[in-house]
C-alpha cells in the first residue's frame, strides 16, 4: 500500500489575520454598503494604505 503523508496546517499568525480582518472593514468603505462616499483624494489614501497591509500580509505568509 501507498503511504500517504498529510501536512498539517499551522494556525493562522495571529498578526496576518488581525490585518485581513483590517482589510474586511476597509473594503466595507468602498462597497456598496458603504454610509458615506469618499472623495476621489480619499479613495485613494484608503486604497494605499490596504494596498500596505496586503504586502505586510503576504511578508508575513512568506515568513512563516
Amino acid at each position: 500500500m501507498p503511504i500517504i503523508k498529510f501536512k498539517l496546517q499551522k494556525p493562522m499568525n495571529s498578526e496576518l489575520l488581525e490585518n485581513l480582518n483590517k482589510l474586511k472593514k476597509m473594503l466595507v468603505l468602498l462597497s456598496e454598503e458603504r454610509k458615506v462616499v469618499m472623495s476621489h483624494h480619499k479613495t485613494f489614501e484608503h486604497v494605499e494604505k490596504m494596498r500596505n497591509i496586503v504586502n505586510e500580509s503576504i511578508e508575513l505568509a512568506e515568513n512563516e
